[in-house]
């Protein structure tokens, strides 16, 4: 609940969005590996260390999500459309993926963004059942857009983390198989 708050303080001023969830992410990932945490100082580093990295992965996502909503107010049938929206829908979630191992990546090695980025987009192709399992936590966020007014306790204090927390478990997972073993065995 703490790190939950934390990370929605941290994203009042919306400029601070990027590194806020990169620095949550290195929060989970601290405890995934590690087994314990302090999340306030991991975080607050993370947050700092990681802020134009993480700014510099989140503008093509940022066009993406602006070329969608763009999308999405065009449409003027719903059922005529549908196929276009079933490909939009699973791009989104694609998409969704790719942020998720991206900023797991940020905050877990050293490489230069462009790597990150490859490495991710790489990710979401080649680990399509651990995309699965990251696509089934986006109904959370849907089912809190729907009741918005009755879920403000349920997003204040869990919503962010929770979903954060099992983002990363399963990024942690394809980070340490795709880009951590295969550079451990080339040394």
């Amino acid at each position: 609940m703490g790190l939950n708050l934390l990370f929605i303080a941290c994203c009042l001023p919306v400029v601070t969005i990027p590194p806020a969830i990169t620095a949550m992410s290195k929060v989970f990932l601290n405890l995934a590996r590690e087994g314990n945490t302090f999340f306030i100082k991991d975080f607050m580093d993370e947050f700092k260390e990681s802020f134009w990295k993480s700014w510099v992965a989140f503008v093509p996502l940022l066009a993406l999500i602006g070329i969608g909503i763009a999308g999405y107010a065009a449409i003027d049938d719903v059922y005529a459309n549908l196929p276009v929206i079933v490909v939009f829908v699973a791009l989104c979630g694609l998409m969704y993926c790719q942020a998720n191992y991206c900023f797991c990546m940020i905050a877990l090695v050293d490489l230069p963004i462009g790597k990150i980025m490859k490495n991710s987009f790489l990710m979401v192709i080649s680990e399509m059942r651990r995309n699965a399992f990251m696509i089934m936590t986006i109904p959370v966020f849907v089912l809190c857009a729907i009741f918005s007014i009755y879920a403000i306790p349920f997003v204040l204090l869990f919503v962010f983390s929770l979903t954060g927390m099992i983002n990363a478990m399963i990024a942690n997972d394809a980070i340490e198989e795709r880009v951590i073993q295969p550079y451990l065995m080339e040394r």
